[in-house]
């Protein structure tokens, strides 16, 4: 359950990161006035957009995890 807490603050963040750089994108395509590319390609666009947040949001969840420190197991004798 932790775990997929985690993936899912994970993809928040991406979808905030991989949006933020979609939207810069835009902006600048349509500085340079390439408009017709933006909406022949808009469906593409979308689905970069999703592919990317979820391979961003396993990396960094499977990272995070990786890298908890575990507790230490206390091994302990009966009987003494």
């Amino acid at each position: 359950m932790e775990s997929m807490k985690v993936f899912l603050d994970h993809l928040y963040f991406s979808i905030v990161c991989v949006a933020v750089g979609v939207l810069v994108l835009y902006l600048m395509l349509i500085g340079i006035n390439a408009e017709s590319i933006i909406y022949n390609n808009l469906l593409a666009l979308g689905i970069i957009c999703c592919v990317l947040c979820c391979a961003l949001a396993a990396f960094l969840t499977f990272r995070t995890i990786k890298g908890r420190i575990r507790q230490p197991i206390i091994y302990t004798r009966r009987g003494e």
